[in-house]
């Protein structure tokens, strides 16, 4: 029986990747949730590590209560960026459920890029591979995105400038000075960098360059189904 298999990337997000299927407006028989594994190498990370494991368990528990059947495939948390690592990965996982005549959804909403950006390039790849030999690819194979309604940190920044105008009408009082000079020069950041601060350096270089496709591999040669 044919099943809809949503690929969904999970990163710091949650309404976006299960309001589309819980409010009715998509269909899901199962989800898949791309997940990371693995130790981070500094705080910041494994901050960031700990939001994301956080929203996989609640997508799961959430899936789950809505009956639809959630499984994980982790990816190495110092594979998240090595797109020539992902995009086959991301192949292969979309063509078997394909060759297992499913329906597949592939959600890019969330974090990180390079992940959602190695499943949508491979859904394109293999709509461009098998479009002439498979009728009706199109219907099998959708890539989708979830604008959010609103974004959260837009609402810490008033939070934050609210708390700062408080603690310097309460100047005097030596308790609060840490916590109002450590407000000041975060808004002082956001206003200067953005709501993100340098570029993190991946394996000697500060980006990650995303060809149309990498091309077929051994992992991902081409096969019938």
């Amino acid at each position: 029986m044919t099943e809809r298999v949503h690929f969904i990337p999970v990163g710091f997000d949650f309404d976006r990747l299960i309001y589309p299927i819980s409010k009715g407006q998509m269909e899901a028989d199962r989800v898949v949730l791309i997940t990371h594994e693995g130790d981070p190498d500094d705080d910041a990370t494994d901050r960031a590590a700990e939001l994301a494991s956080n929203m996989t368990n609640r997508l799961e528990d959430s899936f789950e209560l809505i009956d639809v059947e959630v499984e994980h495939e982790p990816i190495d948390i110092e594979e998240l960026y090595e797109y020539e690592t992902l995009y086959p990965m991301a192949h292969e996982y979309i063509l078997d459920e394909l060759e297992a005549g499913n329906e597949v959804f592939v959600n890019i909403s969330s974090m990180p890029r390079t992940t959602a950006f190695a499943f949508a390039t491979a859904a394109d790849s293999i709509i461009a591979e098998y479009q002439s030999e498979v009728k009706g690819i199109r219907d099998m194979l959708h890539t989708y995105y979830v604008a959010p309604d609103k974004y959260l940190v837009l609402e810490m920044i008033d939070a934050l400038e609210d708390a700062k105008d408080l603690f310097e009408k309460m100047s005097e009082d030596l308790r609060v000075h840490p916590q109002y000079t450590n407000i000041r020069d975060l808004l002082n950041k956001i206003d200067e960098n953005g709501v993100t601060k340098g570029a993190r350096d991946l394996d000697g270089q500060m980006y990650v360059e995303f060809p149309s496709s990498p091309g077929v591999t051994s992992r991902t040669s081409k096969r019938p189904f």
